[in-house]
Protein backbone atom coordinates (compact mmCIF):
# COMPACT_ATOMS: atom_id res chain seq x y z
CA UNK A 1 0.00 0.00 0.00
CA UNK A 2 2.82 2.41 0.85
CA UNK A 3 4.40 1.68 -2.55
CA UNK A 4 1.04 2.35 -4.23
CA UNK A 5 0.75 5.79 -2.58
CA UNK A 6 4.35 6.53 -3.51
CA UNK A 7 3.54 5.66 -7.11
CA UNK A 8 0.48 7.88 -7.16
CA UNK A 9 2.45 10.79 -5.73
CA UNK A 10 5.09 10.31 -8.41
CA UNK A 11 2.41 10.40 -11.12
CA UNK A 12 1.00 13.61 -9.63
CA UNK A 13 4.42 15.23 -9.61
CA UNK A 14 5.03 14.20 -13.23
CA UNK A 15 1.65 15.04 -14.74
CA UNK A 16 0.18 17.76 -12.49
CA UNK A 17 -0.10 20.99 -14.56
CA UNK A 18 0.09 23.03 -11.37
CA UNK A 19 3.36 21.55 -10.18
CA UNK A 20 5.22 20.92 -13.40
CA UNK A 21 3.73 23.01 -16.23
CA UNK A 22 4.30 26.38 -14.55
CA UNK A 23 7.78 27.72 -15.14
CA UNK A 24 9.09 29.90 -12.31
CA UNK A 25 10.04 33.54 -12.95
CA UNK A 26 11.15 36.32 -10.65
CA UNK A 27 10.27 39.99 -10.18
CA UNK A 28 13.19 41.72 -8.48
CA UNK A 29 13.13 44.61 -6.05
CA UNK A 30 16.18 46.70 -5.18
CA UNK A 31 16.09 48.43 -1.82
CA UNK A 32 17.08 48.55 1.83
CA UNK A 33 15.64 45.85 4.08
CA UNK A 34 15.67 48.30 7.00
CA UNK A 35 13.71 50.96 5.14
CA UNK A 36 9.92 51.18 5.63
CA UNK A 37 9.34 52.53 2.10
CA UNK A 38 11.34 49.68 0.59
CA UNK A 39 9.36 47.11 2.56
CA UNK A 40 6.04 48.67 1.54
CA UNK A 41 7.05 48.62 -2.12
CA UNK A 42 8.26 45.02 -1.88
CA UNK A 43 4.96 44.01 -0.28
CA UNK A 44 3.16 45.63 -3.20
CA UNK A 45 5.23 43.57 -5.64
CA UNK A 46 4.52 40.43 -3.63
CA UNK A 47 0.82 41.25 -3.73
CA UNK A 48 0.92 41.73 -7.52
CA UNK A 49 2.79 38.44 -7.94
CA UNK A 50 0.29 36.54 -5.78
CA UNK A 51 -2.61 38.00 -7.77
CA UNK A 52 -0.91 36.90 -10.99
CA UNK A 53 -0.33 33.38 -9.67
CA UNK A 54 -4.04 33.01 -8.91
CA UNK A 55 -5.07 33.59 -12.50
CA UNK A 56 -2.17 32.42 -14.69
CA UNK A 57 -1.65 28.72 -15.31
CA UNK A 58 1.36 28.93 -17.62
CA UNK A 59 3.83 30.67 -15.32
CA UNK A 60 4.48 31.13 -11.62
CA UNK A 61 6.11 34.27 -10.20
CA UNK A 62 7.85 35.06 -6.95
CA UNK A 63 9.40 38.36 -5.81
CA UNK A 64 13.12 38.58 -5.07
CA UNK A 65 14.55 41.23 -2.71
CA UNK A 66 18.01 42.52 -3.70
CA UNK A 67 19.79 44.36 -0.88
CA UNK A 68 21.30 47.59 -2.20
CA UNK A 69 23.86 47.54 0.65
CA UNK A 70 25.42 44.31 -0.62
CA UNK A 71 28.57 45.24 -2.61
CA UNK A 72 27.92 42.32 -4.98
CA UNK A 73 24.26 43.10 -5.60
CA UNK A 74 24.74 43.99 -9.28
CA UNK A 75 26.31 40.57 -9.87
CA UNK A 76 23.38 38.83 -8.15
CA UNK A 77 20.98 40.71 -10.41
CA UNK A 78 22.92 40.02 -13.60
CA UNK A 79 23.26 36.29 -12.81
CA UNK A 80 19.72 35.65 -11.56
CA UNK A 81 17.97 33.28 -13.94
CA UNK A 82 14.44 33.96 -15.22
CA UNK A 83 14.51 37.50 -13.82
CA UNK A 84 11.81 39.59 -15.53
CA UNK A 85 13.08 42.93 -14.25
CA UNK A 86 14.00 44.95 -11.18
CA UNK A 87 11.83 47.59 -9.52
CA UNK A 88 12.93 50.19 -6.97
CA UNK A 89 13.19 53.80 -5.94
CA UNK A 90 16.77 53.80 -7.26
CA UNK A 91 18.42 56.31 -4.97
CA UNK A 92 22.09 57.37 -5.00
CA UNK A 93 23.08 54.06 -3.38
CA UNK A 94 21.85 52.25 -6.50
CA UNK A 95 23.84 54.21 -9.06
CA UNK A 96 26.36 51.39 -9.59
CA UNK A 97 23.54 48.93 -10.27
CA UNK A 98 21.91 51.26 -12.79
CA UNK A 99 25.22 51.66 -14.61
CA UNK A 100 26.13 47.95 -14.52
CA UNK A 101 22.79 46.34 -15.42
CA UNK A 102 22.18 47.25 -19.05
CA UNK A 103 19.88 44.53 -20.42
CA UNK A 104 17.39 43.68 -17.65
CA UNK A 105 14.42 46.09 -17.32
CA UNK A 106 14.92 48.53 -14.43
CA UNK A 107 11.72 50.34 -13.42
CA UNK A 108 11.70 53.30 -11.03
CA UNK A 109 8.54 53.68 -8.95
CA UNK A 110 9.72 56.95 -7.42
CA UNK A 111 10.02 60.58 -8.52
CA UNK A 112 13.65 61.19 -7.53
CA UNK A 113 17.07 60.93 -9.14
CA UNK A 114 17.06 62.30 -12.65
CA UNK A 115 20.37 60.50 -13.35
CA UNK A 116 18.29 57.33 -13.65
CA UNK A 117 17.35 58.21 -17.23
CA UNK A 118 20.66 57.68 -18.99
CA UNK A 119 20.73 58.78 -22.62
CA UNK A 120 20.59 55.89 -25.05
CA UNK A 121 19.68 53.23 -22.48
CA UNK A 122 16.71 51.12 -23.55
CA UNK A 123 16.18 49.18 -20.30
CA UNK A 124 15.35 52.13 -17.99
CA UNK A 125 11.75 53.08 -17.22
CA UNK A 126 9.98 55.40 -14.78
CA UNK A 127 6.29 54.89 -13.91
CA UNK A 128 5.92 57.93 -11.61
CA UNK A 129 6.39 61.58 -12.51
CA UNK A 130 9.98 62.70 -11.98
CA UNK A 131 10.88 65.53 -9.62
CA UNK A 132 11.66 67.62 -12.69
CA UNK A 133 8.17 66.91 -14.05
CA UNK A 134 6.66 67.88 -10.69
CA UNK A 135 8.59 71.16 -10.78
CA UNK A 136 7.43 71.88 -14.34
CA UNK A 137 3.80 71.11 -13.48
CA UNK A 138 3.99 73.28 -10.36
CA UNK A 139 4.97 76.14 -12.64
CA UNK A 140 2.09 75.34 -15.01
CA UNK A 141 -0.29 75.36 -12.04
CA UNK A 142 0.95 78.73 -10.78
CA UNK A 143 0.66 80.27 -14.24
CA UNK A 144 -2.68 78.84 -15.36
CA UNK A 145 -4.63 78.36 -12.10
CA UNK A 146 -3.08 80.74 -9.56
CA UNK A 147 -2.49 83.32 -12.33
CA UNK A 148 0.99 84.27 -11.16
CA UNK A 149 2.73 86.43 -13.74
CA UNK A 150 6.10 87.07 -12.07
CA UNK A 151 8.01 84.08 -10.71
CA UNK A 152 11.27 83.99 -8.76
CA UNK A 153 13.35 80.79 -8.60
CA UNK A 154 15.80 79.92 -5.85
CA UNK A 155 17.60 76.59 -5.48
CA UNK A 156 20.05 75.00 -3.08
CA UNK A 157 23.54 73.82 -4.07
CA UNK A 158 23.09 70.81 -1.77
CA UNK A 159 22.22 68.57 -4.73
CA UNK A 160 22.36 68.82 -8.50
CA UNK A 161 18.82 67.42 -8.43
CA UNK A 162 17.62 70.74 -7.01
CA UNK A 163 19.30 72.67 -9.82
CA UNK A 164 17.60 70.45 -12.40
CA UNK A 165 14.22 70.98 -10.77
CA UNK A 166 14.76 74.74 -10.72
CA UNK A 167 15.76 74.68 -14.38
CA UNK A 168 12.68 72.62 -15.29
CA UNK A 169 10.52 75.20 -13.50
CA UNK A 170 12.20 78.09 -15.34
CA UNK A 171 12.02 76.35 -18.73
CA UNK A 172 8.27 75.96 -18.24
CA UNK A 173 7.87 79.61 -17.32
CA UNK A 174 9.85 80.62 -20.41
CA UNK A 175 7.75 78.41 -22.69
CA UNK A 176 4.66 80.16 -21.38
CA UNK A 177 6.15 83.65 -21.77
CA UNK A 178 6.05 84.24 -18.01
CA UNK A 179 8.57 86.46 -16.22
CA UNK A 180 11.19 84.33 -14.44
CA UNK A 181 14.33 86.43 -14.61
CA UNK A 182 15.32 85.88 -10.99
CA UNK A 183 17.15 82.52 -10.98
CA UNK A 184 19.56 82.16 -8.07
CA UNK A 185 21.48 79.44 -6.28
CA UNK A 186 22.08 79.58 -2.53
CA UNK A 187 24.54 77.66 -0.40
CA UNK A 188 23.26 74.48 1.20
CA UNK A 189 23.99 75.83 4.70
CA UNK A 190 22.56 79.31 4.15
CA UNK A 191 20.09 80.41 6.82
CA UNK A 192 19.74 84.16 6.31
CA UNK A 193 17.89 85.13 3.12
CA UNK A 194 17.40 88.81 3.92
CA UNK A 195 19.36 90.13 0.91
CA UNK A 196 17.59 87.76 -1.47
CA UNK A 197 14.14 88.61 -0.15
CA UNK A 198 14.70 92.36 -0.14
CA UNK A 199 15.59 92.13 -3.82
CA UNK A 200 12.49 90.05 -4.53
CA UNK A 201 10.35 92.58 -2.66
CA UNK A 202 11.77 95.34 -4.86
CA UNK A 203 11.01 93.26 -7.96
CA UNK A 204 7.43 92.73 -6.73
CA UNK A 205 7.43 89.04 -7.59
CA UNK A 206 4.20 87.08 -7.20
CA UNK A 207 5.62 83.71 -6.19
CA UNK A 208 8.92 82.30 -4.95
CA UNK A 209 9.72 78.73 -6.00
CA UNK A 210 12.39 77.02 -3.90
CA UNK A 211 14.10 73.74 -4.78
CA UNK A 212 15.89 72.44 -1.70
CA UNK A 213 15.40 70.55 1.52
CA UNK A 214 12.38 71.19 3.73
CA UNK A 215 14.32 72.84 6.56
CA UNK A 216 15.84 75.47 4.27
CA UNK A 217 12.49 75.93 2.52
CA UNK A 218 10.90 76.70 5.89
CA UNK A 219 13.55 79.34 6.66
CA UNK A 220 13.02 81.05 3.31
CA UNK A 221 9.22 80.97 3.59
CA UNK A 222 9.22 82.28 7.17
CA UNK A 223 11.63 85.11 6.42
CA UNK A 224 9.64 86.05 3.32
CA UNK A 225 6.55 86.45 5.50
CA UNK A 226 8.43 88.36 8.22
CA UNK A 227 9.84 90.80 5.64
CA UNK A 228 6.45 91.30 3.96
CA UNK A 229 7.82 90.42 0.54
CA UNK A 230 4.25 90.01 -0.70
CA UNK A 231 4.94 86.84 -2.68
CA UNK A 232 3.34 83.44 -2.27
CA UNK A 233 5.61 80.44 -1.75
CA UNK A 234 5.99 77.18 -3.66
CA UNK A 235 8.42 74.32 -3.34
CA UNK A 236 8.89 70.57 -3.73
CA UNK A 237 6.87 67.74 -2.15
CA UNK A 238 9.47 67.70 0.63
CA UNK A 239 7.47 70.44 2.38
CA UNK A 240 4.58 68.02 2.86
CA UNK A 241 5.39 67.72 6.55
CA UNK A 242 3.97 69.18 9.79
CA UNK A 243 7.55 70.11 10.64
CA UNK A 244 7.63 72.50 7.67
CA UNK A 245 4.39 74.16 8.76
CA UNK A 246 5.65 74.54 12.33
CA UNK A 247 8.99 76.00 11.23
CA UNK A 248 7.71 78.24 8.45
CA UNK A 249 4.91 79.64 10.64
CA UNK A 250 2.89 82.25 8.68
CA UNK A 251 5.13 81.64 5.67
CA UNK A 252 3.52 78.23 5.17
CA UNK A 253 0.10 79.73 4.48
CA UNK A 254 -0.79 79.32 0.81
CA UNK A 255 2.34 77.36 -0.07
CA UNK A 256 1.95 75.19 -3.18
CA UNK A 257 3.60 71.90 -4.08
CA UNK A 258 3.00 68.93 -6.38
CA UNK A 259 3.14 65.22 -5.55
CA UNK A 260 2.91 61.87 -7.32
CA UNK A 261 0.02 60.77 -5.08
CA UNK A 262 -3.41 61.94 -3.91
CA UNK A 263 -4.09 62.57 -0.22
CA UNK A 264 -5.25 58.96 0.20
CA UNK A 265 -4.48 55.75 -1.67
CA UNK A 266 -8.24 55.55 -2.25
CA UNK A 267 -7.67 58.49 -4.60
CA UNK A 268 -6.32 55.92 -7.06
CA UNK A 269 -9.78 54.72 -8.08
CA UNK A 270 -8.56 51.65 -9.94
CA UNK A 271 -6.59 50.55 -6.87
CA UNK A 272 -9.62 50.61 -4.56
CA UNK A 273 -10.72 47.01 -5.29
CA UNK A 274 -7.30 45.81 -4.16
CA UNK A 275 -6.90 47.90 -1.00
CA UNK A 276 -8.91 45.65 1.31
CA UNK A 277 -6.98 42.58 0.18
CA UNK A 278 -3.70 44.48 0.45
CA UNK A 279 -4.20 45.17 4.17
CA UNK A 280 -2.87 41.72 5.05
CA UNK A 281 0.40 42.56 3.26
CA UNK A 282 0.96 45.64 5.43
CA UNK A 283 2.39 49.04 4.65
CA UNK A 284 0.88 52.36 3.64
CA UNK A 285 3.01 54.48 1.35
CA UNK A 286 2.47 56.65 -1.72
CA UNK A 287 4.78 54.41 -3.79
CA UNK A 288 2.63 51.28 -3.36
CA UNK A 289 0.37 51.80 -6.42
CA UNK A 290 3.39 52.64 -8.59
CA UNK A 291 5.31 49.54 -7.46
CA UNK A 292 2.15 47.51 -8.12
CA UNK A 293 1.93 48.93 -11.65
CA UNK A 294 5.65 48.38 -12.27
CA UNK A 295 5.18 44.72 -11.36
CA UNK A 296 2.05 44.65 -13.50
CA UNK A 297 4.03 45.78 -16.54
CA UNK A 298 6.46 42.88 -16.15
CA UNK A 299 3.72 40.35 -15.40
CA UNK A 300 1.72 41.55 -18.40
CA UNK A 301 4.74 40.92 -20.62
CA UNK A 302 5.18 37.45 -19.12
CA UNK A 303 1.49 36.61 -19.65
CA UNK A 304 2.01 37.47 -23.32
CA UNK A 305 4.85 34.94 -23.47
CA UNK A 306 7.69 37.46 -23.33
CA UNK A 307 10.39 35.69 -21.33
CA UNK A 308 13.57 36.88 -23.04
CA UNK A 309 15.13 40.07 -21.59
CA UNK A 310 15.14 41.93 -24.90
CA UNK A 311 11.56 40.84 -25.62
CA UNK A 312 10.42 42.16 -22.22
CA UNK A 313 12.17 45.49 -22.80
CA UNK A 314 10.58 45.74 -26.23
CA UNK A 315 7.16 44.91 -24.79
CA UNK A 316 7.46 47.62 -22.13
CA UNK A 317 8.39 50.18 -24.77
CA UNK A 318 5.59 49.27 -27.19
CA UNK A 319 2.65 48.27 -24.98
CA UNK A 320 0.09 50.60 -23.42
CA UNK A 321 -0.76 49.21 -19.99
CA UNK A 322 -3.96 49.91 -18.06
CA UNK A 323 -2.56 50.39 -14.55
CA UNK A 324 -4.08 51.38 -11.22
CA UNK A 325 -2.33 54.76 -11.59
CA UNK A 326 -3.79 55.21 -15.07
CA UNK A 327 -2.73 54.36 -18.61
CA UNK A 328 0.99 53.72 -18.86
CA UNK A 329 3.10 54.16 -21.97
CA UNK A 330 6.63 55.45 -22.32
CA UNK A 331 8.47 58.09 -24.30
CA UNK A 332 11.67 57.18 -26.14
CA UNK A 333 13.74 58.00 -23.04
CA UNK A 334 11.73 55.61 -20.83
CA UNK A 335 9.84 58.39 -19.04
CA UNK A 336 6.11 57.80 -18.66
CA UNK A 337 3.84 59.77 -20.94
CA UNK A 338 1.48 62.04 -18.97
CA UNK A 339 2.04 60.60 -15.47
CA UNK A 340 -0.50 61.62 -12.80
CA UNK A 341 0.39 64.71 -10.74
CA UNK A 342 -1.52 66.02 -7.71
CA UNK A 343 -1.44 69.59 -6.39
CA UNK A 344 -1.63 70.78 -2.81
CA UNK A 345 -2.04 74.12 -1.04
CA UNK A 346 -1.30 74.61 2.64
CA UNK A 347 -4.22 76.33 4.34
CA UNK A 348 -4.65 76.82 8.08
CA UNK A 349 -1.91 74.29 8.84
CA UNK A 350 -3.47 71.59 6.66
CA UNK A 351 -2.47 70.08 3.32
CA UNK A 352 -5.42 70.51 0.98
CA UNK A 353 -5.46 68.65 -2.31
CA UNK A 354 -6.39 71.03 -5.13
CA UNK A 355 -8.38 69.20 -7.78
CA UNK A 356 -8.61 70.80 -11.20
CA UNK A 357 -11.96 70.74 -12.96
CA UNK A 358 -13.71 72.57 -15.76
CA UNK A 359 -12.03 75.78 -16.98
CA UNK A 360 -9.10 75.36 -14.54
CA UNK A 361 -8.27 71.94 -15.94
CA UNK A 362 -8.54 73.28 -19.47
CA UNK A 363 -6.24 76.21 -18.66
CA UNK A 364 -3.69 73.91 -17.03
CA UNK A 365 -3.65 71.55 -20.00
CA UNK A 366 -3.27 74.49 -22.36
CA UNK A 367 -0.14 75.66 -20.51
CA UNK A 368 2.91 74.00 -22.03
Amino acid sequence: MIRLYAGLISLILVFSPVVCARDMYYVGFLGNTNNAVSNAMFNSIKFASDEFNLTNTAYAVTPEFFDENDPSVQDFIKNKGNLLGVIGAFGPADKNVVEAVTDIPLISADSGNSYFNIEGRQNLFRVAASDEQLAADTCRFLISVSLKAKLAIVYSTESDEYRKMAQAFKNTADRNNTWSQYFKEVEADRKDFTAVLQRLRDLKVHNIYFAGNAAQAAMLARQSSDLNVGADFSSTHLICSPVFIKSAKAGAQGAVFASIAPSSLYGFKKFRPYLKKFESYGGDDIHIPYAFDAAGLLLNALAAGKTDKSAIVKSLRETQFDGVTGDISFKDNGVRLNPPVYFYIIRNREFLQRNLMGPEKGAFEKAR
